[in-house]
């Protein structure tokens, strides 16, 4: 997936690609496709009353702590998701509208696979900010995280292409065979979160 992030394939043709330029373009991309959705989801929660949404966020938190523990030993419940990679098809309209594609549909996340309960609590949070500013902001700092991504990936890797795998492919394999570790991570950081909504609107 890190050679479509980029909009060229990182080895084999980059020599023909600026991917530094498709880098800033898939970052970018990302952001504003993230803030865009979060913003349309705060100004539907907008029109929730408070102590509905209050009563949503205390809801919501419980099943985050108890999906968050089940995820953290390993017996995750399936998720609900468009369970797929991001089309390699995005590379034939060149590797700038492909970084800017690929930036725009990561951005979001929500139609390409994600992996981990984690990520709804940024859809909703989000949408129970209530707010169009709050809900981009939410969704604003996943976007960004995520549209950051390759720009620690791809030094990453090639680190681990030297030290622990031939190639950079071999790199790219052994960071992908760190999933249970990420997802046990992921799941108590669901825990905390969650733990954190009951207690500070559950009272």
């Amino acid at each position: 997936m890190i050679y479509v992030i980029m909009g060229s394939h990182v080895r084999r043709n980059e020599a023909g690609s600026n991917w530094k330029r498709n880098g800033v373009a898939f970052t970018a991309a990302s952001i504003v496709s993230g803030a865009t959705a979060g913003a349309a989801l705060g100004a539907i929660g907008g029109h929730l009353a408070d102590g509905r949404r209050s009563t949503l966020v205390v809801l919501l938190a419980a099943l985050g702590v108890v999906l968050g523990l089940l995820e953290s030993i390993g017996k995750t419940p399936r998720l609900p998701q468009r369970s797929c990679e991001t089309p390699q098809s995005l590379m034939r309209g060149g590797a700038l509208r492909a970084a800017i594609r690929n930036g725009s549909i990561l951005g979001v996340g929500a139609t390409s696979r994600l992996g981990f309960w984690l990520w709804y609590v940024v859809p909703l949070g989000s949408l129970l900010t209530g707010s169009t500013l709050g809900g981009a902001c939410v969704y604003g700092v996943y976007a960004t995280a995520r549209g950051l991504g390759p720009w620690m990936l791809i030094p990453t890797m090639r680190l681990l292409a030297r030290r622990v795998a031939t190639g950079f492919e071999g790199g790219s394999l052994w960071l992908l065979g760190q999933n249970a570790l990420a997802r046990r991570v992921a799941g108590f950081q669901l825990v905390l979160l969650g733990l954190m909504g009951v207690i500070g609107f559950g009272r």
